[in-house]
């Protein structure tokens, strides 16, 4: 049952995001990659009695691999972000249901402030735009894309009011710094009560500390150097420089609700070490990050990563080993205790989604 855009596939699933409408019904929207074809965005009822999934629509989302997905604040649209190159925004009825979007918006390549030899990027998969995350700050209406492949989190003005074109490609960013340059950000996360993001570099294995400004966008450099997710001297990279990619790449990053704690996944790929999950405290006035420690994901390729709403857990979505592992969180501390580790019954872990009460 369900509409759906012809000839696209609804496997490979990548990204949840939940959205509860004006009458308190729920609905979850699903970023599919696809296979050989267009990712598309794919829309779901959920029943809150049984946990069931209901499918209800499957729109095109203009280019290939779409990785991210997140509801616009006041729920007029639904955004998702194609790794190949494109951000999609659908308008969405009262109902939930996803309508026809207007054109993919593809980002432009910023003129950086600062120019570096080699320019303008380092590492193979910076060759192009390639969107990893589009994610709203607390009342704001930018939307910022995380760009693994321009190496900046690139800010877009939002316009509820527009159903077709409410995105916009406002004055390029300058938040490009030598110190992260080719790290590649992936995913990112705020600051409950600072005006503080932290953008998490997948090919680096650091986080890049930034001021929030008024206007929802980042400053054009971080407030400190880059903070590393793993400890220097770690196994994976014995031989070899911090951060190789070969070795390490990171995926996800969560903030716990306190503001206490930051948490970062790591997909280890060197030999049989399993993947790690670091945990950080904060620092109460600046919110810069102290790397306290990592513990095994109990798995390989720790993919997400998400906290309960009030804190006292971790879930971990080991993608290669086809299990979800679940931690303790110490809340003076910040730091996990493994509690318990699922059958490898779940084919490949890619997102985990709390729905709130």
């Amino acid at each position: 049952k369900g509409e759906s855009d012809g000839g696209l596939c609804r496997r490979n699933l990548t990204y949840a995001a939940h959205h509860r409408r004006a009458d308190g019904k729920d609905m979850v929207y699903f970023a599919s990659e696809g296979i050989d074809t267009n990712g598309s965005l794919v829309a779901c009822r959920f029943d809150r009695e049984t946990g069931g999934l209901e499918f209800v629509a499957q729109r095109d989302a203009g280019e290939k691999a779409t990785c991210h997905v997140c509801v616009a604040p006041g729920g007029q649209h639904v955004l998702c972000a194609s790794y190949c190159g494109a951000v999609t925004a659908f308008p969405l009825e009262e109902d939930g249901t996803p309508g026809t979007s207007g054109d993919p918006l593809r980002l432009p390549l910023p003129p950086h402030r600062l120019l570096f030899a080699p320019f303008p990027r380092p590492h193979p998969r910076q060759d192009a735009s390639h969107p990893h995350m589009c994610f709203f700050p607390p009342h704001s209406n930018t939307l910022l894309v995380t760009d693994l492949g321009l190496n900046i989190a690139y800010p877009l003005s939002y316009n509820p009011d527009d159903r077709l074109r409410c995105l916009d490609v406002g004055p390029p960013p300058g938040t490009r710094s030598e110190v992260l340059q080719g790290g590649g950000p992936r995913h990112m996360c705020v600051h409950p009560s600072l005006p503080v993001a932290y953008v998490l570099y997948e090919l680096s294995s650091t986080l890049g500390v930034f001021s929030l400004l008024s206007n929802g966008s980042l400053s054009d450099g971080p407030i400190v150097p880059p903070v590393r997710t793993l400890p220097s001297d770690f196994s994976a990279f014995h031989g070899v420089p911090y951060g190789s990619d070969d070795r390490n790449t990171t995926a996800a990053i969560r903030m716990h609700p306190t503001g206490k704690f930051l948490y970062a996944s790591n997909r280890v790929t060197y030999g049989e070490v399993e993947g790690q999950v670091s945990y950080f405290t904060l620092d109460a006035v600046t919110g810069v990050p102290t790397l306290c420690g990592v513990v095994s994901s109990r798995g390989k390729a720790p993919r997400d990563i998400v906290l309960s709403p009030d804190g006292d857990i971790l879930l971990v979505a080991n993608q290669n080993s086809d299990n979800i592992v679940s931690f303790s969180v110490d809340l003076k501390t910040g730091s996990l205790q493994h509690r318990f580790t699922s059958d490898s019954t779940i084919l490949s872990p890619v997102s985990l989604l709390p729905i709130p009460c």
